[in-house]
């Protein structure tokens, strides 16, 4: 199979998909879910048999709690699930990525999506003795302590210059990677400290934010098979979020 050809194919299916819902509905909610319910479909197809995908809200064992998620990535050891078509509220511990989902990506909806980053990383992992972080250099890596956020786009209004200069213009992390149908991804290097790394023509390497030429669907499959995290655990989740003393330290 060409995987190029077959990604190409689903980009044009969610485009029609865009055009579609734009016909049938004119109410800005119900086009916004019907086009998340659609990418999510698309995007749990891509995933190792293993993991779950979900969309809600995300809260850690500190009592903090994330603003509302289009898409979450469960890990084989998050205790519960929820049904796709319904929103769930998920455990920090056992979420490998989120992302935000926008029909039209423009000022006003990338800055919502930057917010709701920020929220997102306020949400801390707890570690416990015995586990084991799989990850390039991860006392350095970004994914190592929070997950991967990024924000996908059926189109945006927005040029990929102006894009790059909000994100640079925000000192704290946000999002760590744009996918929009039609347009090169943008994704965040971190320094050389990222699991995903860029190399230009001239055979640098990317040190921030950088641009692909592949398939944005290829891209964001890809880079989240690359940059979730991969920890192994010797913990269950469920004791920390119900306050109940466990011998697993």
């Amino acid at each position: 199979m060409a995987l190029e050809t077959y990604f190409a194919c689903l980009e044009q299916s969610l485009n029609a998909h865009l055009q579609k819902v734009r016909e049938q509905y004119s109410h800005s909610g119900i086009k916004g879910a019907a086009l998340e319910s659609s990418f999510r479909e698309v995007l749990k197809d891509f995933l190792p048999r293993n993991l779950e995908i979900g969309h809600g809200e995300v809260s850690d064992s500190y009592g903090n709690r994330s603003a509302q998620c289009d898409f979450v990535v469960l890990s084989e050891i998050h205790p519960f699930r929820a049904p796709l078509s319904e929103p769930g509220s998920f455990l920090f511990d056992g979420i490998l990525a989120a992302g935000e989902i926008k029909a039209s990506l423009g000022t006003s909806q990338l800055k919502d999506s930057i917010s709701k980053a920020e929220h997102f990383r306020s949400l801390k992992i707890r570690v416990h003795k015995g586990d084991e972080i799989r990850m390039k250099k991860p006392w350095q890596n970004p994914y190592a302590e929070s997950p991967p956020f990024f924000l996908f786009a059926f189109e945006s209004r927005m040029s990929e210059k102006s894009i790059v200069k909000n994100l640079r213009n925000i000192k704290n992390r946000h999002l760590d990677a744009i996918f929009i149908l039609g347009k090169p991804a943008m994704i965040n290097c971190y320094n050389g400290r990222s699991n995903f790394g860029i190399t230009f023509k001239d055979g640098t390497e990317a040190e921030e934010w950088a641009a692909t030429s592949l398939n944005p669907l290829q891209n964001l499959v890809v880079w989240l098979s690359v940059c979730m995290p991969k920890i192994k655990r010797n913990w269950p989740l469920l004791p920390e979020y119900m306050n109940i003393k466990s011998k697993f330290e």
